[in-house]
Parts: C-alpha cells; structure tokens; sequence
C-alpha cells in the first residue's frame, strides 16, 4: 500500500513537469514573451508609494531588452511640474477648452515618444484644445480616481474641457485583484475597498494577504498556467462589471466637479466584449466611446503593438486618436 502512495506521487510529478516542460516548449515554439514582475514592480512601486495623495513623476526613459539583447525601444519622456506627460505638439494660441485624459500606460503611452501617445495623436486633430496627459502606467481604477481627485480646476489654464478614461479589460482584474494581477505585480500596490460609499486604502495587498499573495506568485511561475488561460480564458461576472462601473461613477463625480461634464469612457479596440458593460457604465453617468469592435490589426497593417511588449504602437494611437477626435469634433465638444 505504501509502495502504492509514492508510486501515485512520483506519478503525479511526473505528469505534472512533463505539463510544465510541455507549455514552455510551447511558448518558446510561438514565440512567446510571458508576463513579468522583476525590473517592473520596484520602479512602480516608487510612483505609487504616496496615494491616496498626488503622484510625484520625473521625466525619464523608457528602455526595454529581452533576454536575448535585443532592444525592443529606447525612448525619452517628459514631465511638466504638475506630474502630466507632456505632448511637445502644436496648437492654436489663445485657445479656451481642454482634453484631459487620464488612465493607465495605455494613455501615458509606455513604450513611445511624447509627441506619439493616445492624448498627443488625438491633439494633432483637434488642434482648438489643448490636451493634457495624466495616464500613469499601472494604473488601477481606484488609482484612476485618486488621480482625478487630486486634479484642481485652478491646475487648468482653459474655461472649458471633457475627461476622457482610457479603458482596457485589465482595469477589471485591477480593479478586483485577480490572481494574475496579484502573483504578477500587483501584491505590492495598496487593496482599495468601498466605504461609506467612497474608497479607502487598506495598505499593500501583499501585507494585508500575505498568504494569498504567496500563493498567487508561486502559481504565476508555471507556463502550464498560462497556457491553461490561453484554452479556457477567464470570464468576469455580472458583479465584478458593477464594481467597476461604480469606481467610475466616482470618477464622473470628478469629471463633473473639473468640467461641469460627464467624464467619457473610451472602450480601446479589440476588448474582450462584456454585454452588460455599456450599460453598467452608462448608468454610471459615463458617456460610453465604445471602439471595441475596430479591427486594429486592419487599420494598422498589422502593427497594432509593440513587438514582444504589448502596449500600442504609434500607429494604433494615431488611428484611435483620429477616431476619437472625428467623435469628439462631431458629437462630445
């Protein structure tokens, strides 16, 4: 009988490594690069140290090299005095209204120059407002808000503006702290929760579960893992959407205290379609943009992102930039 046990267990193992060994044949075959936390947390960590209160940011550069040496980009980036990427575009003197974007490195635009991000390409066509860039890479939606709130009218030279949320499917995770994001990076950032009908910070999650936060890192090391997600992708429940639209409801109270307008939620191409999604977020008092059914890959010539990083290229932001500011020209301003 005990010849038997460890037979099983040995058994177990074996099974269980030739799975690993097998998903990581697979990626290196796909040519793969698997999330990572080990340069990224550290540096985030920094940025996010002081919220609930204002995030101090310093213009540096982004540099990325795989394993291999090759150099994936090495750009520079610029910081104004009020922690805002600046955007080096033109624009019409004298002007009177303002776009104000804020999200995560999808609006910061990790990975690409200034004059390259989503807030810079939709300036280039809507020239008569003055775009400001207050993404964040990292960014969660509780982080979102605690970003606007912190925003003052008085920090604006124009009378008149619209906010606009760059919105990605990851801001879901974010926002409930799924294991990815907990065994990937996020065990350090703080755990917001609801009270009183706003948001509070409870301190890092890693320290407030330590034990979950072990677990989820060490399930975060298997390729067996993600290739599981790869065959069987996660789906998010009809509650997890309204925790969500209510962060956002908090951030359209901001939107309406600078602007005296609903903040506007652009939905980024290509997302994973939630049906009850717009309407949660409409509810909210949001103005839904909603772009997930453009087919970047087409309008892009296939450049949608940056080569083994993920993040848009500067085509895709030119394209959705275009887009958004023919909306805008049309409909929102």
């Amino acid at each position: 009988m005990k010849n038997k046990f460890f037979l099983f267990l040995f058994a177990l193992l074996v099974f269980l490594v030739s799975l690993e060994f097998g998903s990581y044949i697979y990626f290196k075959r796909q040519n793969v690069v698997l999330p990572g936390s080990k340069t990224m947390a550290p540096i985030l960590k920094e940025k996010w140290r002081n919220l609930p209160y204002p995030i101090p940011l310093k213009s540096g550069r982004f540099t990325r090299w795989l394993k291999t040496g090759e150099l994936l980009f090495d750009v520079l980036f610029t910081i104004d005095d009020q922690s805002r990427r600046s955007s080096l575009l033109p624009f019409e003197k004298n002007i009177s209204n303002y776009l104000l974007f804020v999200g995560c490195s999808f609006t910061f635009g990790s990975g690409v120059s200034d004059h390259e991000t989503l807030p810079s390409q939709t300036q280039k066509y809507v020239k008569d407002h003055r775009v400001y860039n207050y993404g964040v890479g990292g960014s969660s939606p509780a982080e979102v808000y605690f970003r606007l709130k912190n925003i003052e009218v008085s920090d604006l030279k124009e009378k008149e503006g619209r906010i606009i949320y760059t919105f990605i499917p990851e801001h879901i995770d974010r926002n409930i702290m799924t294991w990815e994001i907990v065994g990937l990076w996020g065990y350090w950032k703080n755990l917001y929760v609801k009270q009183n009908n706003e948001i509070i910070s409870l301190g890092p999650y890693g320290d407030v579960y330590p034990l979950k936060t072990s677990v989820a890192r060490m399930i975060l090391k298997s390729r067996f893992y993600f290739l599981a997600r790869k065959l069987f992708p996660k789906k998010f429940s009809d509650e997890d959407l309204r925790k969500f639209a209510w962060v956002v409801e908090l951030m359209n109270h901001q939107a309406m205290r600078l602007s005296g307008k609903p903040i506007v939620v652009l939905l980024w191409p290509d997302s994973v379609k939630f049906p009850s999604l717009k309407h949660y977020l409409t509810k909210s008092g949001a103005e839904v943009v909603d772009y997930s059914d453009l087919d970047l890959a087409t309008a892009t010539n296939g450049k949608v992102n940056i080569p083994k990083d993920g993040h848009p290229t500067p085509v895709s932001y030119d394209v959705v930039g275009k887009k958004l500011a023919d909306h805008l020209n049309t409909t929102i301003i």
